[in-house]
């Protein structure tokens, strides 16, 4: 956490909890904002 806020050019997603592999491919396949806009509906 401290090195992601603390990044010069922090990136937009980070790995962290259950289902970050699964989340990782998607978001490969995916352009960042159909990958955010799926995230914010699941969330």
């Amino acid at each position: 956490m401290a090195k992601a806020a603390t990044a010069a050019k922090p990136r937009t997603h980070y790995l962290t909890g259950f289902g970050a592999k699964p989340s990782v491919f998607f978001s490969r396949v995916v352009p960042n904002r159909v990958f955010d806009a799926v995230i914010k509906r699941v969330m």
